[in-house]
């Protein structure tokens, strides 16, 4: 195998369901509210463990820092700075922000950017993405406190195949009957503003981050749209930690990389791929390309794959 698979990380959350189960096939523990799945992370939080291969049962951070020429290309320092999970929100998420650098250094915090790929939605599924026109940190905090945030965000409806850049700054929720393919800066880092009068897992008010939110979110920035790809190659995002391509293969076409190039991280989105050894990589699974090998995959059916590349370290 000249590739790296990980063993994913589930992670309870209020707003899990089923999505999981019912369209990646996922078995899941039982009697939990799964709301993540961690597929690639090297973050003190998660540190999915590798399966299978030279770097058998250890984490990614670990098996880089045993041989980071062959995985990286290159000496690296620090965490993975990649982290790729699969959202089941049943329901809404919390009305939050990531920070930038400047932010996130004044509390102590790391920034984060993030791109959703919705690969399955409700029949009347949206995203929250910033604020509408206009609206300053005394109308948001006006709004908030009066509990009618909806009035002043901006809300798109969304279906399969669709994405959305999340830059760090940007107020957003993802709403319920989502499943997203997360990919994001190394960062554990979220301020919630508002959560929709909820309580978490266990009872209880989940905590809010209001000081912090408001020192992190951007006001005079304008909000990104959503981009439509269908059956079609697209470049979906590009940001200071990585770039992000959809790659559409119909059934016996190839696809090459070649060695010494990049390292990748490859997420089959639809359909699936054999590897020119053999190995399948099933739909849902992401997979780690390493720098020190090529890369020659076949699609059996029509397929689509999400392929993360140009990681930059912090």
């Amino acid at each position: 195998m000249n590739f790296i698979r990980f063993e994913p990380c589930y992670a309870d959350r209020v707003w899990g369901g089923k999505l999981l189960e019912r369209h990646l096939k996922r078995h899941l523990p039982p009697g939990r509210s799964i709301g993540e799945s961690w597929e690639i992370s090297d973050n003190p939080a998660v540190r999915t463990k590798i399966k299978g291969g030279r770097f058998d049962g250890k984490t990614l951070g670990e098996a880089i820092k045993e041989d980071s020429e062959y995985i990286m290309g290159r000496k690296w320092e620090g965490s993975f700075p990649v982290i790729v999970k699969w959202l089941d929100s049943c329901r809404k998420l919390s009305l939050q922000v990531h920070p930038d650098e400047i932010s996130a250094k004044k509390f102590g915090a790391d920034s984060k950017a993030e791109n959703w790929y919705f690969a399955k939605c409700g029949s009347n599924a949206k995203a929250i993405l910033g604020l509408k026109e206009g609206t300053d940190r005394n109308t948001l905090e006006r709004f908030l406190k009066d509990g009618n945030v909806e009035e002043i965000v901006r809300e798109f409806p969304v279906e399969e195949g669709d994405s959305a850049f999340i830059p760090k700054g940007l107020l957003h929720a993802l709403d319920g009957e989502n499943l997203v393919l997360e990919i994001q800066d190394n960062s554990d880092t979220t301020f919630r503003v508002f959560d929709w009068g909820r309580v978490d897992l266990n009872g209880k008010p989940r905590q809010l981050h209001l000081s912090e939110a408001m020192e992190s979110v951007k006001f005079s920035e304008s909000a990104p749209q959503i981009l439509k790809t269908g059956f079609e190659d697209a470049e979906l995002c590009s940001s200071s930690g990585f770039s992000i391509r959809k790659k559409v293969l119909k059934a016996g076409e190839e696809l090459y990389f070649e060695s010494r190039t990049d390292s990748r991280i490859l997420s089959v989105v639809a359909g699936s791929l054999l590897s020119c050894c053999g190995e399948k990589v099933d739909f849902s699974e992401s997979v780690l390309l390493p720098f020190g090998e090529s890369q020659r995959f076949t699609a059996p059916g029509n397929s689509e794959l999400i392929i993360t590349e140009n990681f930059s370290s912090r």
